[in-house]
């Protein structure tokens, strides 16, 4: 069975739409394993200026107040080879210090955004508050591949 991939936008309509649905059955339950099965929130390749490099695994800063720029010379780059939460901490404290001038004023929270997504990070980098080592590579692969998946274009082009 191929399930439906909907927005981000779509998926929250339909959760939205589901929920009213269960309200008014009075039943108080939503029936995830049907949503899970018919249903797939397509994942993104950007976040504000932040862009996925599928080539090098990366997250490329494209977009910003005074331009934008391309995957071969970005304004700013993270290799996604990361592996533990401390260095991921270290990148959100680097762009959080940066001139928003510069940058933007959302750039810190897009990064925020996209390492969520893509790492997953209570699941995959701590457990229980405490921090574990991981293979971001694998991890960053594996979200390539999702998106690959989808077909979606990864936005190698701005």
């Amino acid at each position: 069975m191929t399930k439906k991939l909907l927005t981000k936008k779509e998926y929250a309509e339909m959760l939205e739409e589901k929920t009213s649905e269960t309200v008014k059955n009075n039943n108080g339950f939503l029936n995830w394993a049907e949503i899970w099965d018919k249903y797939e929130e397509q994942a993104s390749f950007k976040w504000g200026g932040w862009h996925f490099g599928k080539e090098h695994l990366t997250l490329d800063l494209l977009g910003t107040p005074h331009g934008a720029y391309t995957h071969e010379d970005p304004f700013y780059q993270i290799d996604l080879e990361i592996s533990s939460s401390a260095e991921m901490l270290d990148w959100i404290f680097q762009i959080n210090g940066k001139n928003s001038d510069a940058y933007g004023f959302t750039v810190c929270q897009d990064l925020i955004n996209a390492f969520e997504e893509i790492f997953r990070p209570q699941k995959n980098c701590c457990s229980m508050g405490i921090n574990k080592k991981f293979d971001g590579s694998k991890i960053a692969k594996e979200y390539r591949n999702l998106l690959m998946n989808q077909k979606l274009e990864l936005g190698e082009r701005i």
